[in-house]
Order: structure tokens, then C-alpha cells, then sequence
């Protein structure tokens, strides 16, 4: 006989979902700091390559020249880069999922809800995508400062993504033309660190919203009217 599973409380579970969510973007981000560090470590401008050779013999019995260390460090190279961008690309899209969807579950909460997980839409080919809203009504929460500081930050980031995109794939811009796309770009690529502040700075919102929830859920009810104790 199976021991019998006793139901979870849906604010658990949410607060579970949540920290799931900010944790598997932290995963990320840290690897690509690890990932950072190993491509630094094998650069080739910062290591003593050495420039012997060796040799390969041939059909004909010559040698074909090859150097061995060079080829080993600009290989570590170019995989270290391409395995550290790629695992950036993954840290981005899980990074607005959890800071949209903390931000969801504050809105659910606070909306007199009571979702069990974050939930995300999903786009027509089934996968899951980030909410369109970010928002979150702090009400007087003494965190509400850094939580404001917080959005400002990641909707900079994404407006300067929203307006860099068409001008990505251009070339040839001089000038003052060419700083303004690097400095969008270079904000760009800094949204995946905003949306991850910001998820870290609003759970802790939603951990007090659950918590007024479920008060208010606890409270009695209030006498009818006309009625004397």
C-alpha cells in the first residue's frame, strides 16, 4: 500500500515555483562566469604560446608541419566562446521568465488568486515565453525603492533592445551613429543581469503578499450588521 501524499498549500508551491525559477537562472549565470574565466584562461593574447612544431609523416615520408600548442589553445578558444554564448542565450530567456514570472504570480496573489506554480503563455509552436508585463504594484513594502530602481533598469535594457533590433544587422555606421548602436547594443546585452535583479528583488514581494493573503484568508469574518456579541 502506498503511503498516502498529503497536499501541498498552493502558497508553498508557488513560493517553490518562484525560487525554481530564480535559481535555474542562477545556474546560468554562473556558469558563464566559469566559462568567462577558462576562455581567459587559454586566450592567446595572455598565454605563452609555444611556437615549436611538430610533424605529421606523409605518403611520402616528409613531415607535415603542425604546432601543436597553438592549435590546442585557439582551439580551447573558439569553444570556450561559442559554449559560453550559447549557455548566454539560455541565461537570458530564463532570466525573463523569472522576472516575469514572479511578476505574474504578484499580480495572481494580489488579485485574490491562488495559482499552485507560475505559469508562462507559450507561443505558437508550443514554447513557453515571458509575460508582456513586468509590472508590480509594491503598495508600501519598504522595498519598494529598490524594486522601482529595479524596473527602471530592466526596462532600459529592454527599450534599448526593442529599438537596436532593426539596426543589428547593419554595417558601415561612422561616427557618432556607431557609438549610439554600440552603447544600444552593449545595454542590450546587459537585460539578461537587469531581469535577473529584478526577479531577486521583487520575490521577496511576493513572499509578502502570500503572506498578507493567507492572513486575510485567516482573519473572522466580520459580525453582520445589527448583530451583538
Amino acid at each position: 500500500m502506498q503511503p498516502k501524499t498529503l497536499a501541498r498549500p498552493w502558497h508553498v508551491t508557488l513560493t517553490d515555483s518562484a525560487r525554481a525559477l530564480g535559481e535555474s537562472a542562477e545556474e546560468y549565470r554562473r556558469a558563464i562566469q566559469a566559462g568567462v574565466v577558462l576562455q581567459l584562461s587559454v586566450s592567446p593574447l595572455l598565454r605563452n604560446v609555444i611556437t615549436g612544431q611538430a610533424g605529421a609523416l606523409q605518403a611520402n615520408g616528409r613531415p607535415h608541419p603542425f604546432h601543436p600548442h597553438e592549435q590546442s589553445i585557439f582551439r580551447l578558444d573558439r569553444a570556450y566562446g561559442q559554449q559560453t554564448g550559447e549557455i548566454r542565450g539560455w541565461y537570458a530567456d530564463a532570466a525573463l521568465l523569472y522576472a516575469s514570472g514572479v511578476a505574474w504570480a504578484i499580480r495572481e496573489v494580489q488579485a485574490g488568486r491562488t495559482p499552485d506554480v507560475v505559469c508562462f503563455p507559450t507561443d505558437p509552436a508550443g514554447h513557453r515565453v515571458e509575460h508582456d508585463r513586468m509590472d508590480v504594484d509594491p503598495g508600501r513594502a519598504s522595498t519598494a525603492p529598490l524594486i522601482a530602481a529595479a524596473y527602471q533598469r530592466l526596462t532600459a535594457c529592454t527599450d534599448a533592445a526593442g529599438v537596436m533590433l532593426p539596426h543589428w544587422q547593419r554595417e558601415g555606421l561612422a561616427g557618432r551613429q556607431a557609438r549610439d548602436r554600440n552603447a544600444g547594443l552593449n545595454m542590450a546585452g546587459d537585460i539578461a543581469d537587469a531581469a535577473y535583479a529584478y526577479g531577486r528583488t521583487i520575490e521577496g514581494l511576493l513572499r509578502s503578499v502570500i503572506r498578507d493573503a493567507n492572513a486575510a484568508a485567516a482573519a473572522p469574518a466580520p459580525a453582520p450588521a445589527g448583530e451583538s456579541g
